[in-house]
């Protein structure tokens, strides 16, 4: 058992994010994920609960010598990124809390 650094691991080291530092590489990951989120369908919960449940078998059954596993899903993880921003600014805008605004934030 590996957990999230092992699946982690496992996209970045088999995806063009491994030229990327880790600090980067790996939120780009989970943005990737729940990015398909944003896409408010079903095809974006298929999406999202297909990356989310490789990432569930990599992290209980992934070894530190197969990270090519993360080649199978790292293309369809890609896709979810296009979806990111409209997930967190929808995750903004569920956090604020009714009533409130900016200048009594600010004070």
């Amino acid at each position: 058992m590996r957990g999230m650094t092992g699946w982690l691991a496992n996209v970045v080291q088999s995806s063009n994010l491994r030229w990327l530092p880790h600090f980067l590489a790996g939120p780009a990951v989970i943005l990737m994920t729940f990015g398909w989120l944003g896409w408010r369908s079903r095809s974006g919960l298929f999406g999202f609960l297909l990356c989310a449940g490789y990432g569930v078998a990599f992290m209980i059954a992934g070894r530190w010598d197969n990270f090519y596993w993360g080649a199978v899903i790292a293309p369809a993880m890609f896709a979810g990124i296009v979806f990111a921003p409209r997930a967190v600014s929808q995750l903004v805008a569920a956090a604020r809390l009714p009533g409130l605004s900016r200048l009594q934030l600010a004070n």
